[in-house]
């Protein structure tokens, strides 16, 4: 149209990874105005990521689906679609590129079939149960890392919860929340109780037994403080 640069269905391939990105760029030699569109998909998440972090991730197939224009300050992320194996991400945000680093703020939708492998899969250890998950929530990330969750619904297998939270970072950081719950399953509370005290009970176990007689097992005589190696005295 005279106005704009239009690339259309760019495809390109990386590894497992597929490609395809559309761009309209004006000519007016501002970036203001610039849209992009990107479809990936790939047989592995951990090959594609690898090269940008050091963190686990789960190796699963994924796809990734937005629309993007870049009015400044802002960078908006329209109908960002994200799967990745059972799990799936819908969210329209927007990005604000300040000084002191970008901030976040948007709507998302979260669901899943197993939450507990999901947020282990990224490097996270919780006790949460190993079941389905919803959460749908307002949300606000800033750059420091202080983040918000607004008009907040969740569902973690039985359980429901909604309402606000809201985190500050610090010494010490700072947990604000306000939530309510129709349903809550505190089984898997128990569970995690119940391997506390196991790992406590083996651990008394361990230490009467060095307090003792008793002969040591192979594992307490490789947790000796003494070296059995002598010691060279120069």
């Amino acid at each position: 149209d005279g106005q704009s640069l239009h690339l259309k269905k760019l495809n390109g391939r990386s590894g497992g990874s597929r490609v395809s990105v559309s761009a309209s760029v004006p000519l007016n030699g501002e970036l203001s105005g610039t849209s992009v569109s990107a479809r990936v998909r790939g047989s592995s998440a951990a090959e594609l990521l690898s090269p940008w972090t050091t963190q686990a991730i789960m190796d699963a197939p994924f796809e990734v689906d937005f629309d993007s224009v870049f009015e400044p300050p802002l960078i908006r992320l329209d109908e960002l679609e994200v799967r990745l194996a059972k799990n799936k991400l819908h969210a329209d945000l927007q990005v604000l590129l300040g000084d002191e680093g970008p901030a976040l703020s948007g709507h998302i939708n979260l669901s899943g079939k197993r939450a507990y492998r999901s947020l282990n899969a990224l490097g996270f250890t919780t006790q949460l149960p190993d079941e389905s998950f919803i959460v749908e929530s307002d949300v606000k990330v800033a750059a420091n890392g202080a983040f918000s969750l607004d008009d907040m619904d969740a569902q973690l297998g039985g359980s429901d919860l909604s309402g606000k939270l809201s985190y500050s970072p610090g010494s010490p950081g700072q947990l604000n929340a306000k939530l309510h719950s129709g349903k809550l399953d505190f089984r898997f509370l128990g569970k995690a109780f119940d391997r506390e005290v196991q790992v406590d009970r083996e651990e008394e176990v361990s230490s009467s037994q060095l307090n003792s007689n008793a002969p040591l097992t192979t594992k307490q005589l490789n947790a000796r403080l003494i070296p059995d190696s002598p010691l060279r005295l120069d």
